[in-house]
């Protein structure tokens, strides 16, 4: 079953769609530096996403500390928790960060470099009761609009590439 609601949008997530000769015309440091920034933005979201879904988890564990079966998946390893699945798609984030970065910035005005996973802003929300689902279909939205970016992006690398 997929699951799949286009009306669901978070404002603070950049812009997946643009004008077609609005894409064309831009210049190659514009396109690279617009991808570097939106990709933290992503970043920062899945960030406090992640944070969002540990304090859950948290929570779930003083009421289940009698569970001791792990979830297993397929090949028998433990399954991994949902915060730790996002944990691995923000250092495959963080790594596209640093190659798109290096292509546009050179190492002495690197001015944006890729966020580090401990320094973090920690974001203070309390999820519990009908905003956990709220707080699902926020994730949802994020992965959901971070995989269209990366469909875009990678887009505009085949045009510089055909460029160059």
């Amino acid at each position: 079953i997929h699951f799949e609601d286009r009306r669901l949008v978070l404002n603070t997530l950049p812009s997946i769609t643009i004008k077609y000769r609005t894409w064309l015309q831009m210049e190659d440091t514009e396109r690279l530096s617009s991808a570097s920034r939106d990709l933290n933005t992503f970043w920062s979201h899945l960030e406090s996403q992640r944070q969002k879904l540990e304090m859950e988890m948290e929570e779930g564990r003083e009421g289940a500390a009698d569970r001791t079966m792990q979830r297993r998946n397929k090949r028998g390893r433990p399954q991994l928790s949902l915060p730790q699945s996002m944990l691995g798609v923000q250092l495959d984030l963080r790594d596209l960060m640093r190659q798109v970065n290096s292509q546009f910035f050179t190492p002495d005005t690197l001015a944006e470099t890729p966020p580090s996973l401990t320094r973090s802003a920690k974001f203070t929300t309390q999820v519990s009761g009908p905003s956990r689902w709220v707080s699902r279909l926020e994730g949802y939205v994020i992965l959901r609009d971070l995989e269209r970016y990366l469909t875009k992006l990678a887009r505009d690398y085949t045009l510089l590439r055909a460029k160059y």
